[in-house]
């Protein structure tokens, strides 16, 4: 028996957190546990000395493995497997790259322009041609905003929704959003056309949001961001508030969750996702001193999930597991 090289073990406030991310096991573990990583370091581990579910736990959660386990080939299992299986197919689809809003954070561009006809049909073809192995085929609706090209998301659901009906598969669609141009009217359209959920980012409270994330027009769009979250709970979608971090905004994160909990209807079905600022690219290399490091960003996390918890939401559990 030995341990496996991607054991991680952190010491945090009087508890130690066990986590191995080849197999995503996450557990707050106690001397026993630590007793038998000293033991197989020291070549003193004899299996009959420990507690049988403590060593089958281990062994499950990837912290134990096999002498003759090579998990170097296993990783490259997994990475094949993710590659090449298609049984869920996933595509993210920008309908444009132009945006209504003008983030001083954001590397895009903005380029003019939808996505032309001729593109749309060459996507509807290749989606035909891989979706016939899948059992699921999966939408995110990205930008850009991509609600400047309804019409262009409207129809290509409708071909996809006709070619999943066609090969039996399930169908189900994301999309992420400034949310300013999502009309009352389109819930039903989001309903119809299988867009269960959206991703909304509301960086603080009116004031700093607004400097942060501004309409194009120089507009206010705070109060109907709000307003179209509570649109979407209320139809039935899930919604995931994204606050983008960084130092400029972290000290008033407090105030804008309790905004929230004040000012959305069903808060308990509400998720929070914490976004790290990061100066991608030459053209958000000016906001590069306020951006948190990772390791910085880890630390104040911790936190602010507590902060989370403490007001009834929830969290988007895709982004804040390690």
């Amino acid at each position: 028996m030995k341990l496996s090289r991607y054991n991680f073990l952190r010491q945090y406030d009087d508890a130690t957190i066990f986590f191995n991310p080849l197999t995503c096991a996450l557990a707050v573990v106690d001397e026993n546990f630590l007793r038998v990583i000293d033991d197989v370091k020291n070549n003193s581990y004899v299996e009959e000395n420990y507690d049988a579910k403590l060593i089958a736990d281990m062994k499950s959660s990837g912290c134990l493995i096999e002498d003759g386990v090579d998990e170097l080939e296993r990783l490259e299992f997994y990475r094949n497997l993710a590659k090449y299986d298609m049984t869920n197919f996933g595509l993210t689809i920008a309908p444009t790259l132009d945006c209504n809003f003008r983030c001083k954070y954001c590397f895009e561009t903005h380029p003019k322009g939808k996505m032309s006809s001729e593109t749309q049909a060459a996507l509807i073809k290749f989606v035909e041609s891989r979706i016939k192995r899948a059992k699921i085929f999966s939408v995110t609706w990205y930008g850009g905003e991509p609600l400047l090209a309804k019409e262009i998301i409207w129809s290509l659901s409708e071909k996809f929704l006709e070619l999943c009906k066609k090969f039996s598969i399930d169908y189900n669609a994301f999309i992420i959003t400034n949310a300013s141009l999502l009309e009352d009217s389109d819930v039903e359209l989001f309903k119809k056309y299988k867009i269960s959920g959206a991703q909304i980012t509301i960086d603080g409270v009116k004031e700093v949001h607004d400097s942060r994330r501004r309409a194009i027009t120089g507009e206010s769009t705070f109060d109907r961001l709000i307003d179209r979250v509570n649109l979407l709970l209320n139809s039935g979608s899930s919604v995931v508030v994204r606050i983008n971090i960084d130092k400029e905004n972290i000290a008033r994160v407090d105030e804008l969750l309790d905004v929230l909990a004040e000012r959305i209807n069903k808060r308990e079905e509400l998720k929070i996702d914490f976004g790290q600022v990061s100066p991608f690219t030459d053209i958000c290399k000016s906001i590069e001193s306020d951006c948190y490091n990772n390791a910085q960003f880890a630390d104040v996390m911790l936190p602010l999930y507590e902060k989370v918890f403490e007001r009834g939401f929830t969290v988007n559990k895709m982004t804040a597991y390690p």
